[in-house]
């Protein structure tokens, strides 16, 4: 018998959570925090975040206590609610009928998000979502040289980069396809003054078909696409 795992962009609800029976394990987890104007969730499991952290918690156990309550010394409560505020609107989902190794099924599901899975200094798990634009006032960490050993700059892969694509969804466990997809998006749509030949790539090798396994929403999947093609269609300046 196989069992079935499943997040559903309908709304799957899960009301038999032993903290508060009106909101989800996520709902629990920060408003244990007693933060002010946290994002109260709504019973439905469907950001990223709130996905990853459910996996975490009722499949894997991952930061219970023995007695069943959640141990929030283990998560990194701002980073997780910087990525649910990144996230308003999105509808992502799945349903896994095999079993697959837990730490795979989250990485690909924040592949497709615009949120990274992290453990911080303090080994606490959280998130690092990247922002569409950045001011001065979001930096919060300076590096003092002194404590610099060595550095090296270096460029992200010219083969990395795109100009174009279009996003598969919404995949069909029966018949293993994909039965949905967004038209597609170039660069120049996003950013009327891209030039297209800069990077030298022909116009085949500048375009890729992207399947989201986790994305069964046209409005997230669009969402994702303008996101991801913002990210790729230049190069990016790394330091070591």
């Amino acid at each position: 018998k196989t069992q079935v795992l499943a997040y559903s962009a309908a709304g799957a609800s899960y009301d038999d959570v032993t903290f508060d029976p009106d909101d989800t394990i996520l709902s629990s987890l920060l408003i244990s925090q007693n933060l002010e104007n946290i994002p109260r969730t709504n019973g439905i499991v469907e950001k990223p975040s709130d996905i990853i952290i459910n996996i975490l918690i009722r499949e894997m156990k991952y930061g219970l206590n023995e007695d069943g309550s959640i141990n929030q010394d283990v998560f990194d409560i701002k980073s997780i609610i910087k990525s649910r505020e990144a996230h308003v609107g999105w509808k992502m989902s799945c349903c896994i009928d095999d079993r697959v190794d837990g730490k795979t099924v989250i990485e690909k599901i924040a592949n497709e998000s615009k949120s990274y899975t992290v453990f911080n200094f303090l080994n606490q798990f959280g998130f690092v979502t990247i922002s569409e634009r950045y001011t001065y006032d979001d930096i919060d960490l300076f590096i003092d040289p002194k404590y610099v050993l060595k550095h090296k700059f270096k460029k992200s892969k010219r083969e990395e980069i795109y100009h174009s694509s279009k996003c598969l969804y919404r995949y069909d466990n029966g018949y293993d396809n994909y039965i949905m997809e967004t038209p597609v998006v170039s660069a120049k749509d996003l950013y009327p003054d891209y030039d297209i030949d800069y990077y030298n790539i022909n116009e085949d090798d500048g375009h890729k078909d992207i399947e989201l396994r986790y994305h069964s929403n046209k409005s997230t999947a669009l969402e994702f696409q303008r996101f991801d093609l913002m990210n790729k269609c230049n190069d990016h300046l790394m330091i070591e």
